[in-house]
């Protein structure tokens, strides 16, 4: 797995990620969550339009990302997951973890209104 971040300056911190969100991605997406962590956002994107998979361990990263942001008043969202990724998500009940949203525009302005 590939991870960009992008610091929007605004408060809002972007993690493009590609590639698969698996157990063998966990160490770089850890990294990459940690130092979004550190900058204190008050959120943080997770761009997911390159993500082609996502196992129980990466589910697992992502219940466990968002109990460690919110602990500290952060909310972490994803946006424009694939399909195949989506069902997986919804199967899941992420979307009643965190925000999904269908782009990164849509992200970006849920932030702005305060979610």
């Amino acid at each position: 797995m590939d991870i960009t971040v992008v610091d929007q300056g605004n408060g809002n911190i972007v993690l493009s990620l590609k590639g698969r969100c698996d157990f063998k991605s966990r160490h770089t997406y850890q990294r990459a969550l940690d130092q979004a962590f550190q900058r204190t956002p008050k959120s943080v994107i997770l761009d997911f339009t390159d993500v082609t998979y996502i196992d129980s361990a990466g589910l697992g990263l992502l219940a466990l990302s968002h109990k460690k942001f919110s602990a500290n008043a952060m909310c972490l969202m994803i946006a424009a997951p694939q399909k195949p990724v989506r069902q997986i998500l919804h199967l899941a009940n992420m979307g009643k973890i965190f925000p999904i949203c269908d782009s990164l525009t849509a992200a970006t302005q849920n932030t702005v209104s305060g979610q």
